[in-house]
């Protein structure tokens, strides 16, 4: 699972990195049953989804390596009461599996790395939180199933893997191996 507006002074600096997806499968084999893990393996495509939020992403490209490059968004902090930001989904897609046709998905387990960087004492708070805001998975590219975000959970400032689902968790979905095979099977972020 890589915001400029300006409200004040205080200003933080989301950052996700990388995006790693992990399948559990039963595949099935000439009456052979064996079960599988699969993964991870990271997204060759990423973009800004606006289906939610006010805030683009820049340089989405950027998560598909975790190499230190970032996908980021600059937000500005708002004073006691006032109204939350939302940046828009950050999508990665193209994870480019292979399962065999016939496979069973049993669960599917996303782990995002990311951040955040504050640059200045945001009203009078020791720090700012900055929180998933949504995190759902891309079924044939539309972003849906349950929500994964982590709300109370604020991001740890250094790069850190957070972990949404898993190994029987198929995200409220139906899947087959065609679903996971596709480029456009992925995951979804966005942040408050």
């Amino acid at each position: 699972m890589r915001y400029t507006e300006s409200y004040s002074e205080s200003l933080i600096k989301l950052i996700l990195i990388a995006f790693a997806v992990f399948l559990i499968a039963f595949f099935n084999f000439f009456n052979k049953t064996e079960a599988s893990s699969i993964g991870p393996s990271g997204p060759s495509n990423a973009v800004n989804d606006t289906g939610i939020g006010s805030y683009s992403w820049d340089t989405p490209p950027k998560i598909t390596l975790s190499d230190n490059q970032y996908a980021s968004r600059k937000i500005a902090v708002r004073g006691p009461g006032s109204t939350t930001i939302h940046s828009n989904y950050l999508k990665a897609t193209g994870f480019g599996y292979s399962i065999p046709a016939g496979s069973t998905i049993n669960g599917i387990i996303v782990e995002i790395e990311k951040s955040k960087k504050t640059t200045a004492n945001c009203h009078g708070s020791a720090a700012a939180i900055v929180t998933d805001n949504s995190v759902k998975i891309a079924q044939n590219g539309i972003i849906s199933g349950n929500e994964k975000g982590q709300a109370g959970s604020d991001w740890a400032k250094t790069d850190t893997y957070y972990s949404y689902g898993s190994n029987t968790d198929l995200w409220g979905l139906t899947w087959d191996a065609d679903n996971i095979n596709s480029p456009n099977f992925g995951v979804a972020i966005s942040a408050t």
